[in-house]
């Protein structure tokens, strides 16, 4: 787990009242395409409420985005704000947003704000896990500020400034209104797939306790969001999305919820044996949810036959995508062995790496990305794709792992989102003119409170079903 951005290495970079020039320090290349963004607006004082803001929906809107990224120890900030602030006042085609990149609450950073009379938006990314590490202005759990980031509404980082000298300052004028003047382009066509992808949700239906993040309507609020701007994009779930004690009433719920949300495949993890095979069984009968595991069998006495089908493949625009299921053996753990049995009936776990081989073999040359839904834990991903060449993405479970950047292992990507619902979790790949996926995007989307609930989603976990509307 990250540590808290420390007050006494921020002061240090601080005393001299401008940050020391550190050779080895990567910085962000200009010009280059802006990272992508999402981060919840300070909220107004006495509510708590704030909307969420993203790179995405500003360049919709043909704004110059600037950024100020700021600690409330930075002393230099509190001289550059105000002439930033004057600076694009009045400059309808600009955007300018405060980062906060420190480890304090809205309450001080509230009190920062009034005591020193600065009235621009400000994006509350504490510690910089959302913007602040992308754009290279936290590393190593120290923020370099003041830093100041322009943004063309082409997506284009144009400027990257630790410190606003006054060479600077007098730039930033003409450099903004040259940037409004800017014919917006309409992008390229992109050859793209967007994976969203869930883990461990763990039969949580609203948000994770004590942090208020969360919730499977809110959940299906940003699945149609992303769907409508990513027609190419997979759903897909890896596993611990029942509740983690029985109970069949909320699992119906958390069901219900996943058929409404439209998942195209969901692998099984240990969670998903809580009430008893004859339950996993029933459902799968049901064929209410799109099930892959390879490597579950279901026996009765030496006789055995797949629990699920053990793999999906599916056309996206022009890219074909094969997707793999399988639950690592060792992920039971202190399981109760009877969940695994239903009378003569029993679950049989086979070695998975065989059969993951096969459908690299089968599908490499077919498909243009191969897929692997892991219930195993972060480190086994990894080993998985150190002896399994030729995988593209794996997306894992099971270690709950808060993944704020992508793995990568040889040429496999590995991806996570933490755990109780909490993220949406979105990668996106493009494709190159050597037809090989490469990132183009990555993010886990927090669910909070501003997100609003899908009424559909909401109603199915509900206590009491919605009543109808008369037509």
């Amino acid at each position: 787990m990250k540590k808290t951005l420390t007050t006494a290495t921020t002061l240090l970079l601080f005393l001299a009242g401008s940050v020391p020039a550190a050779p080895a320090r990567p910085r962000m290349k200009v010009p280059s395409p802006a990272p992508a963004f999402m981060c919840p607006l300070l909220g107004t004082a006495g509510t708590g409420k704030g909307d969420t803001v993203s790179l995405k929906d500003l360049l919709a809107k043909d704004q110059v985005v600037v950024m100020s990224f700021f600690h409330t120890q930075c002393i230099p900030c509190r001289t550059e704000i105000p002439k930033l602030t004057q600076i694009v006042a009045g400059r309808t085609g600009v955007i300018a947003y405060l980062v906060f990149v420190g480890g304090e609450d809205e309450e001080t950073v509230r009190g920062f704000l009034k005591q020193y009379g600065f009235t621009l938006p400000v994006l509350m990314d504490r510690n910089g896990y959302r913007v602040g590490e992308r754009y290279k202005v936290v590393q190593d759990d120290i923020a370099h500020v003041p830093q100041i980031m322009v943004i063309s509404k082409n997506g284009i980082l144009m400027r990257a400034w630790s410190g606003f000298s006054a060479k600077q300052e007098a730039e930033l004028p003409g450099l903004l209104d040259e940037l409004m003047a800017e014919a917006k382009q309409a992008p390229p066509a992109a050859d793209t797939i967007t994976i969203l992808f869930t883990n461990n949700t763990n039969g949580l239906t609203g948000p994770a306790p004590s942090i208020d993040v969360g919730g499977l309507a809110k959940r299906m609020t940003l699945i149609k969001r992303e769907r409508a701007a990513a027609p190419a994009s997979l759903l897909v779930e890896a596993g611990d999305f029942f509740p983690t004690s029985p109970d069949e009433a909320r699992t119906r719920k958390v069901v219900a919820a996943y058929r409404l949300m439209g998942y195209d495949a969901v692998t099984i993890g240990e969670a998903e044996f809580v009430n008893g095979l004859k339950y996993l069984r029933g459902l799968v009968d049901l064929k209410i949810l799109p099930w892959v595991s390879s490597n579950l069998k279901i026996c009765e006495k030496e006789v055995c036959i797949d629990l699920v089908r053990n793999r999906a493949v599916f056309t996206l625009g022009k890219r074909k995508v094969a997707v793999i299921g399988y639950m690592h053996p060792d992920a039971v753990g202190f399981t109760p062995e009877e969940r695994f049995k239903d009378g003569a009936h029993y679950i049989k776990f086979t070695d998975p790496r065989p059969l993951i081989k096969g459908f690299v073999e089968q599908f490499r040359k077919e498909a243009d990305l191969l897929v692997v839904l892991s219930h195993a834990g972060v480190e086994e991903d990894r080993r998985l794709a150190q002896e399994v060449p030729g995988l593209d993405v794996i997306v894992g479970a099971h270690s709950q792992t808060f993944m704020t950047d992508p793995g990568r292992e040889g040429d496999t990507v590995i991806v996570q989102a933490a755990a109780d619902g909490q993220y949406l979790g979105k990668l996106v790949l493009k494709f190159g003119e050597n037809g090989k996926p490469a990132i183009d995007a990555y993010e886990l989307i927090p669910l909070t409170k501003n997100v609003p609930d899908d009424p559909d989603v909401a109603a199915a976990v509900a206590s009491r079903p919605r009543a109808a509307k008369a037509e």
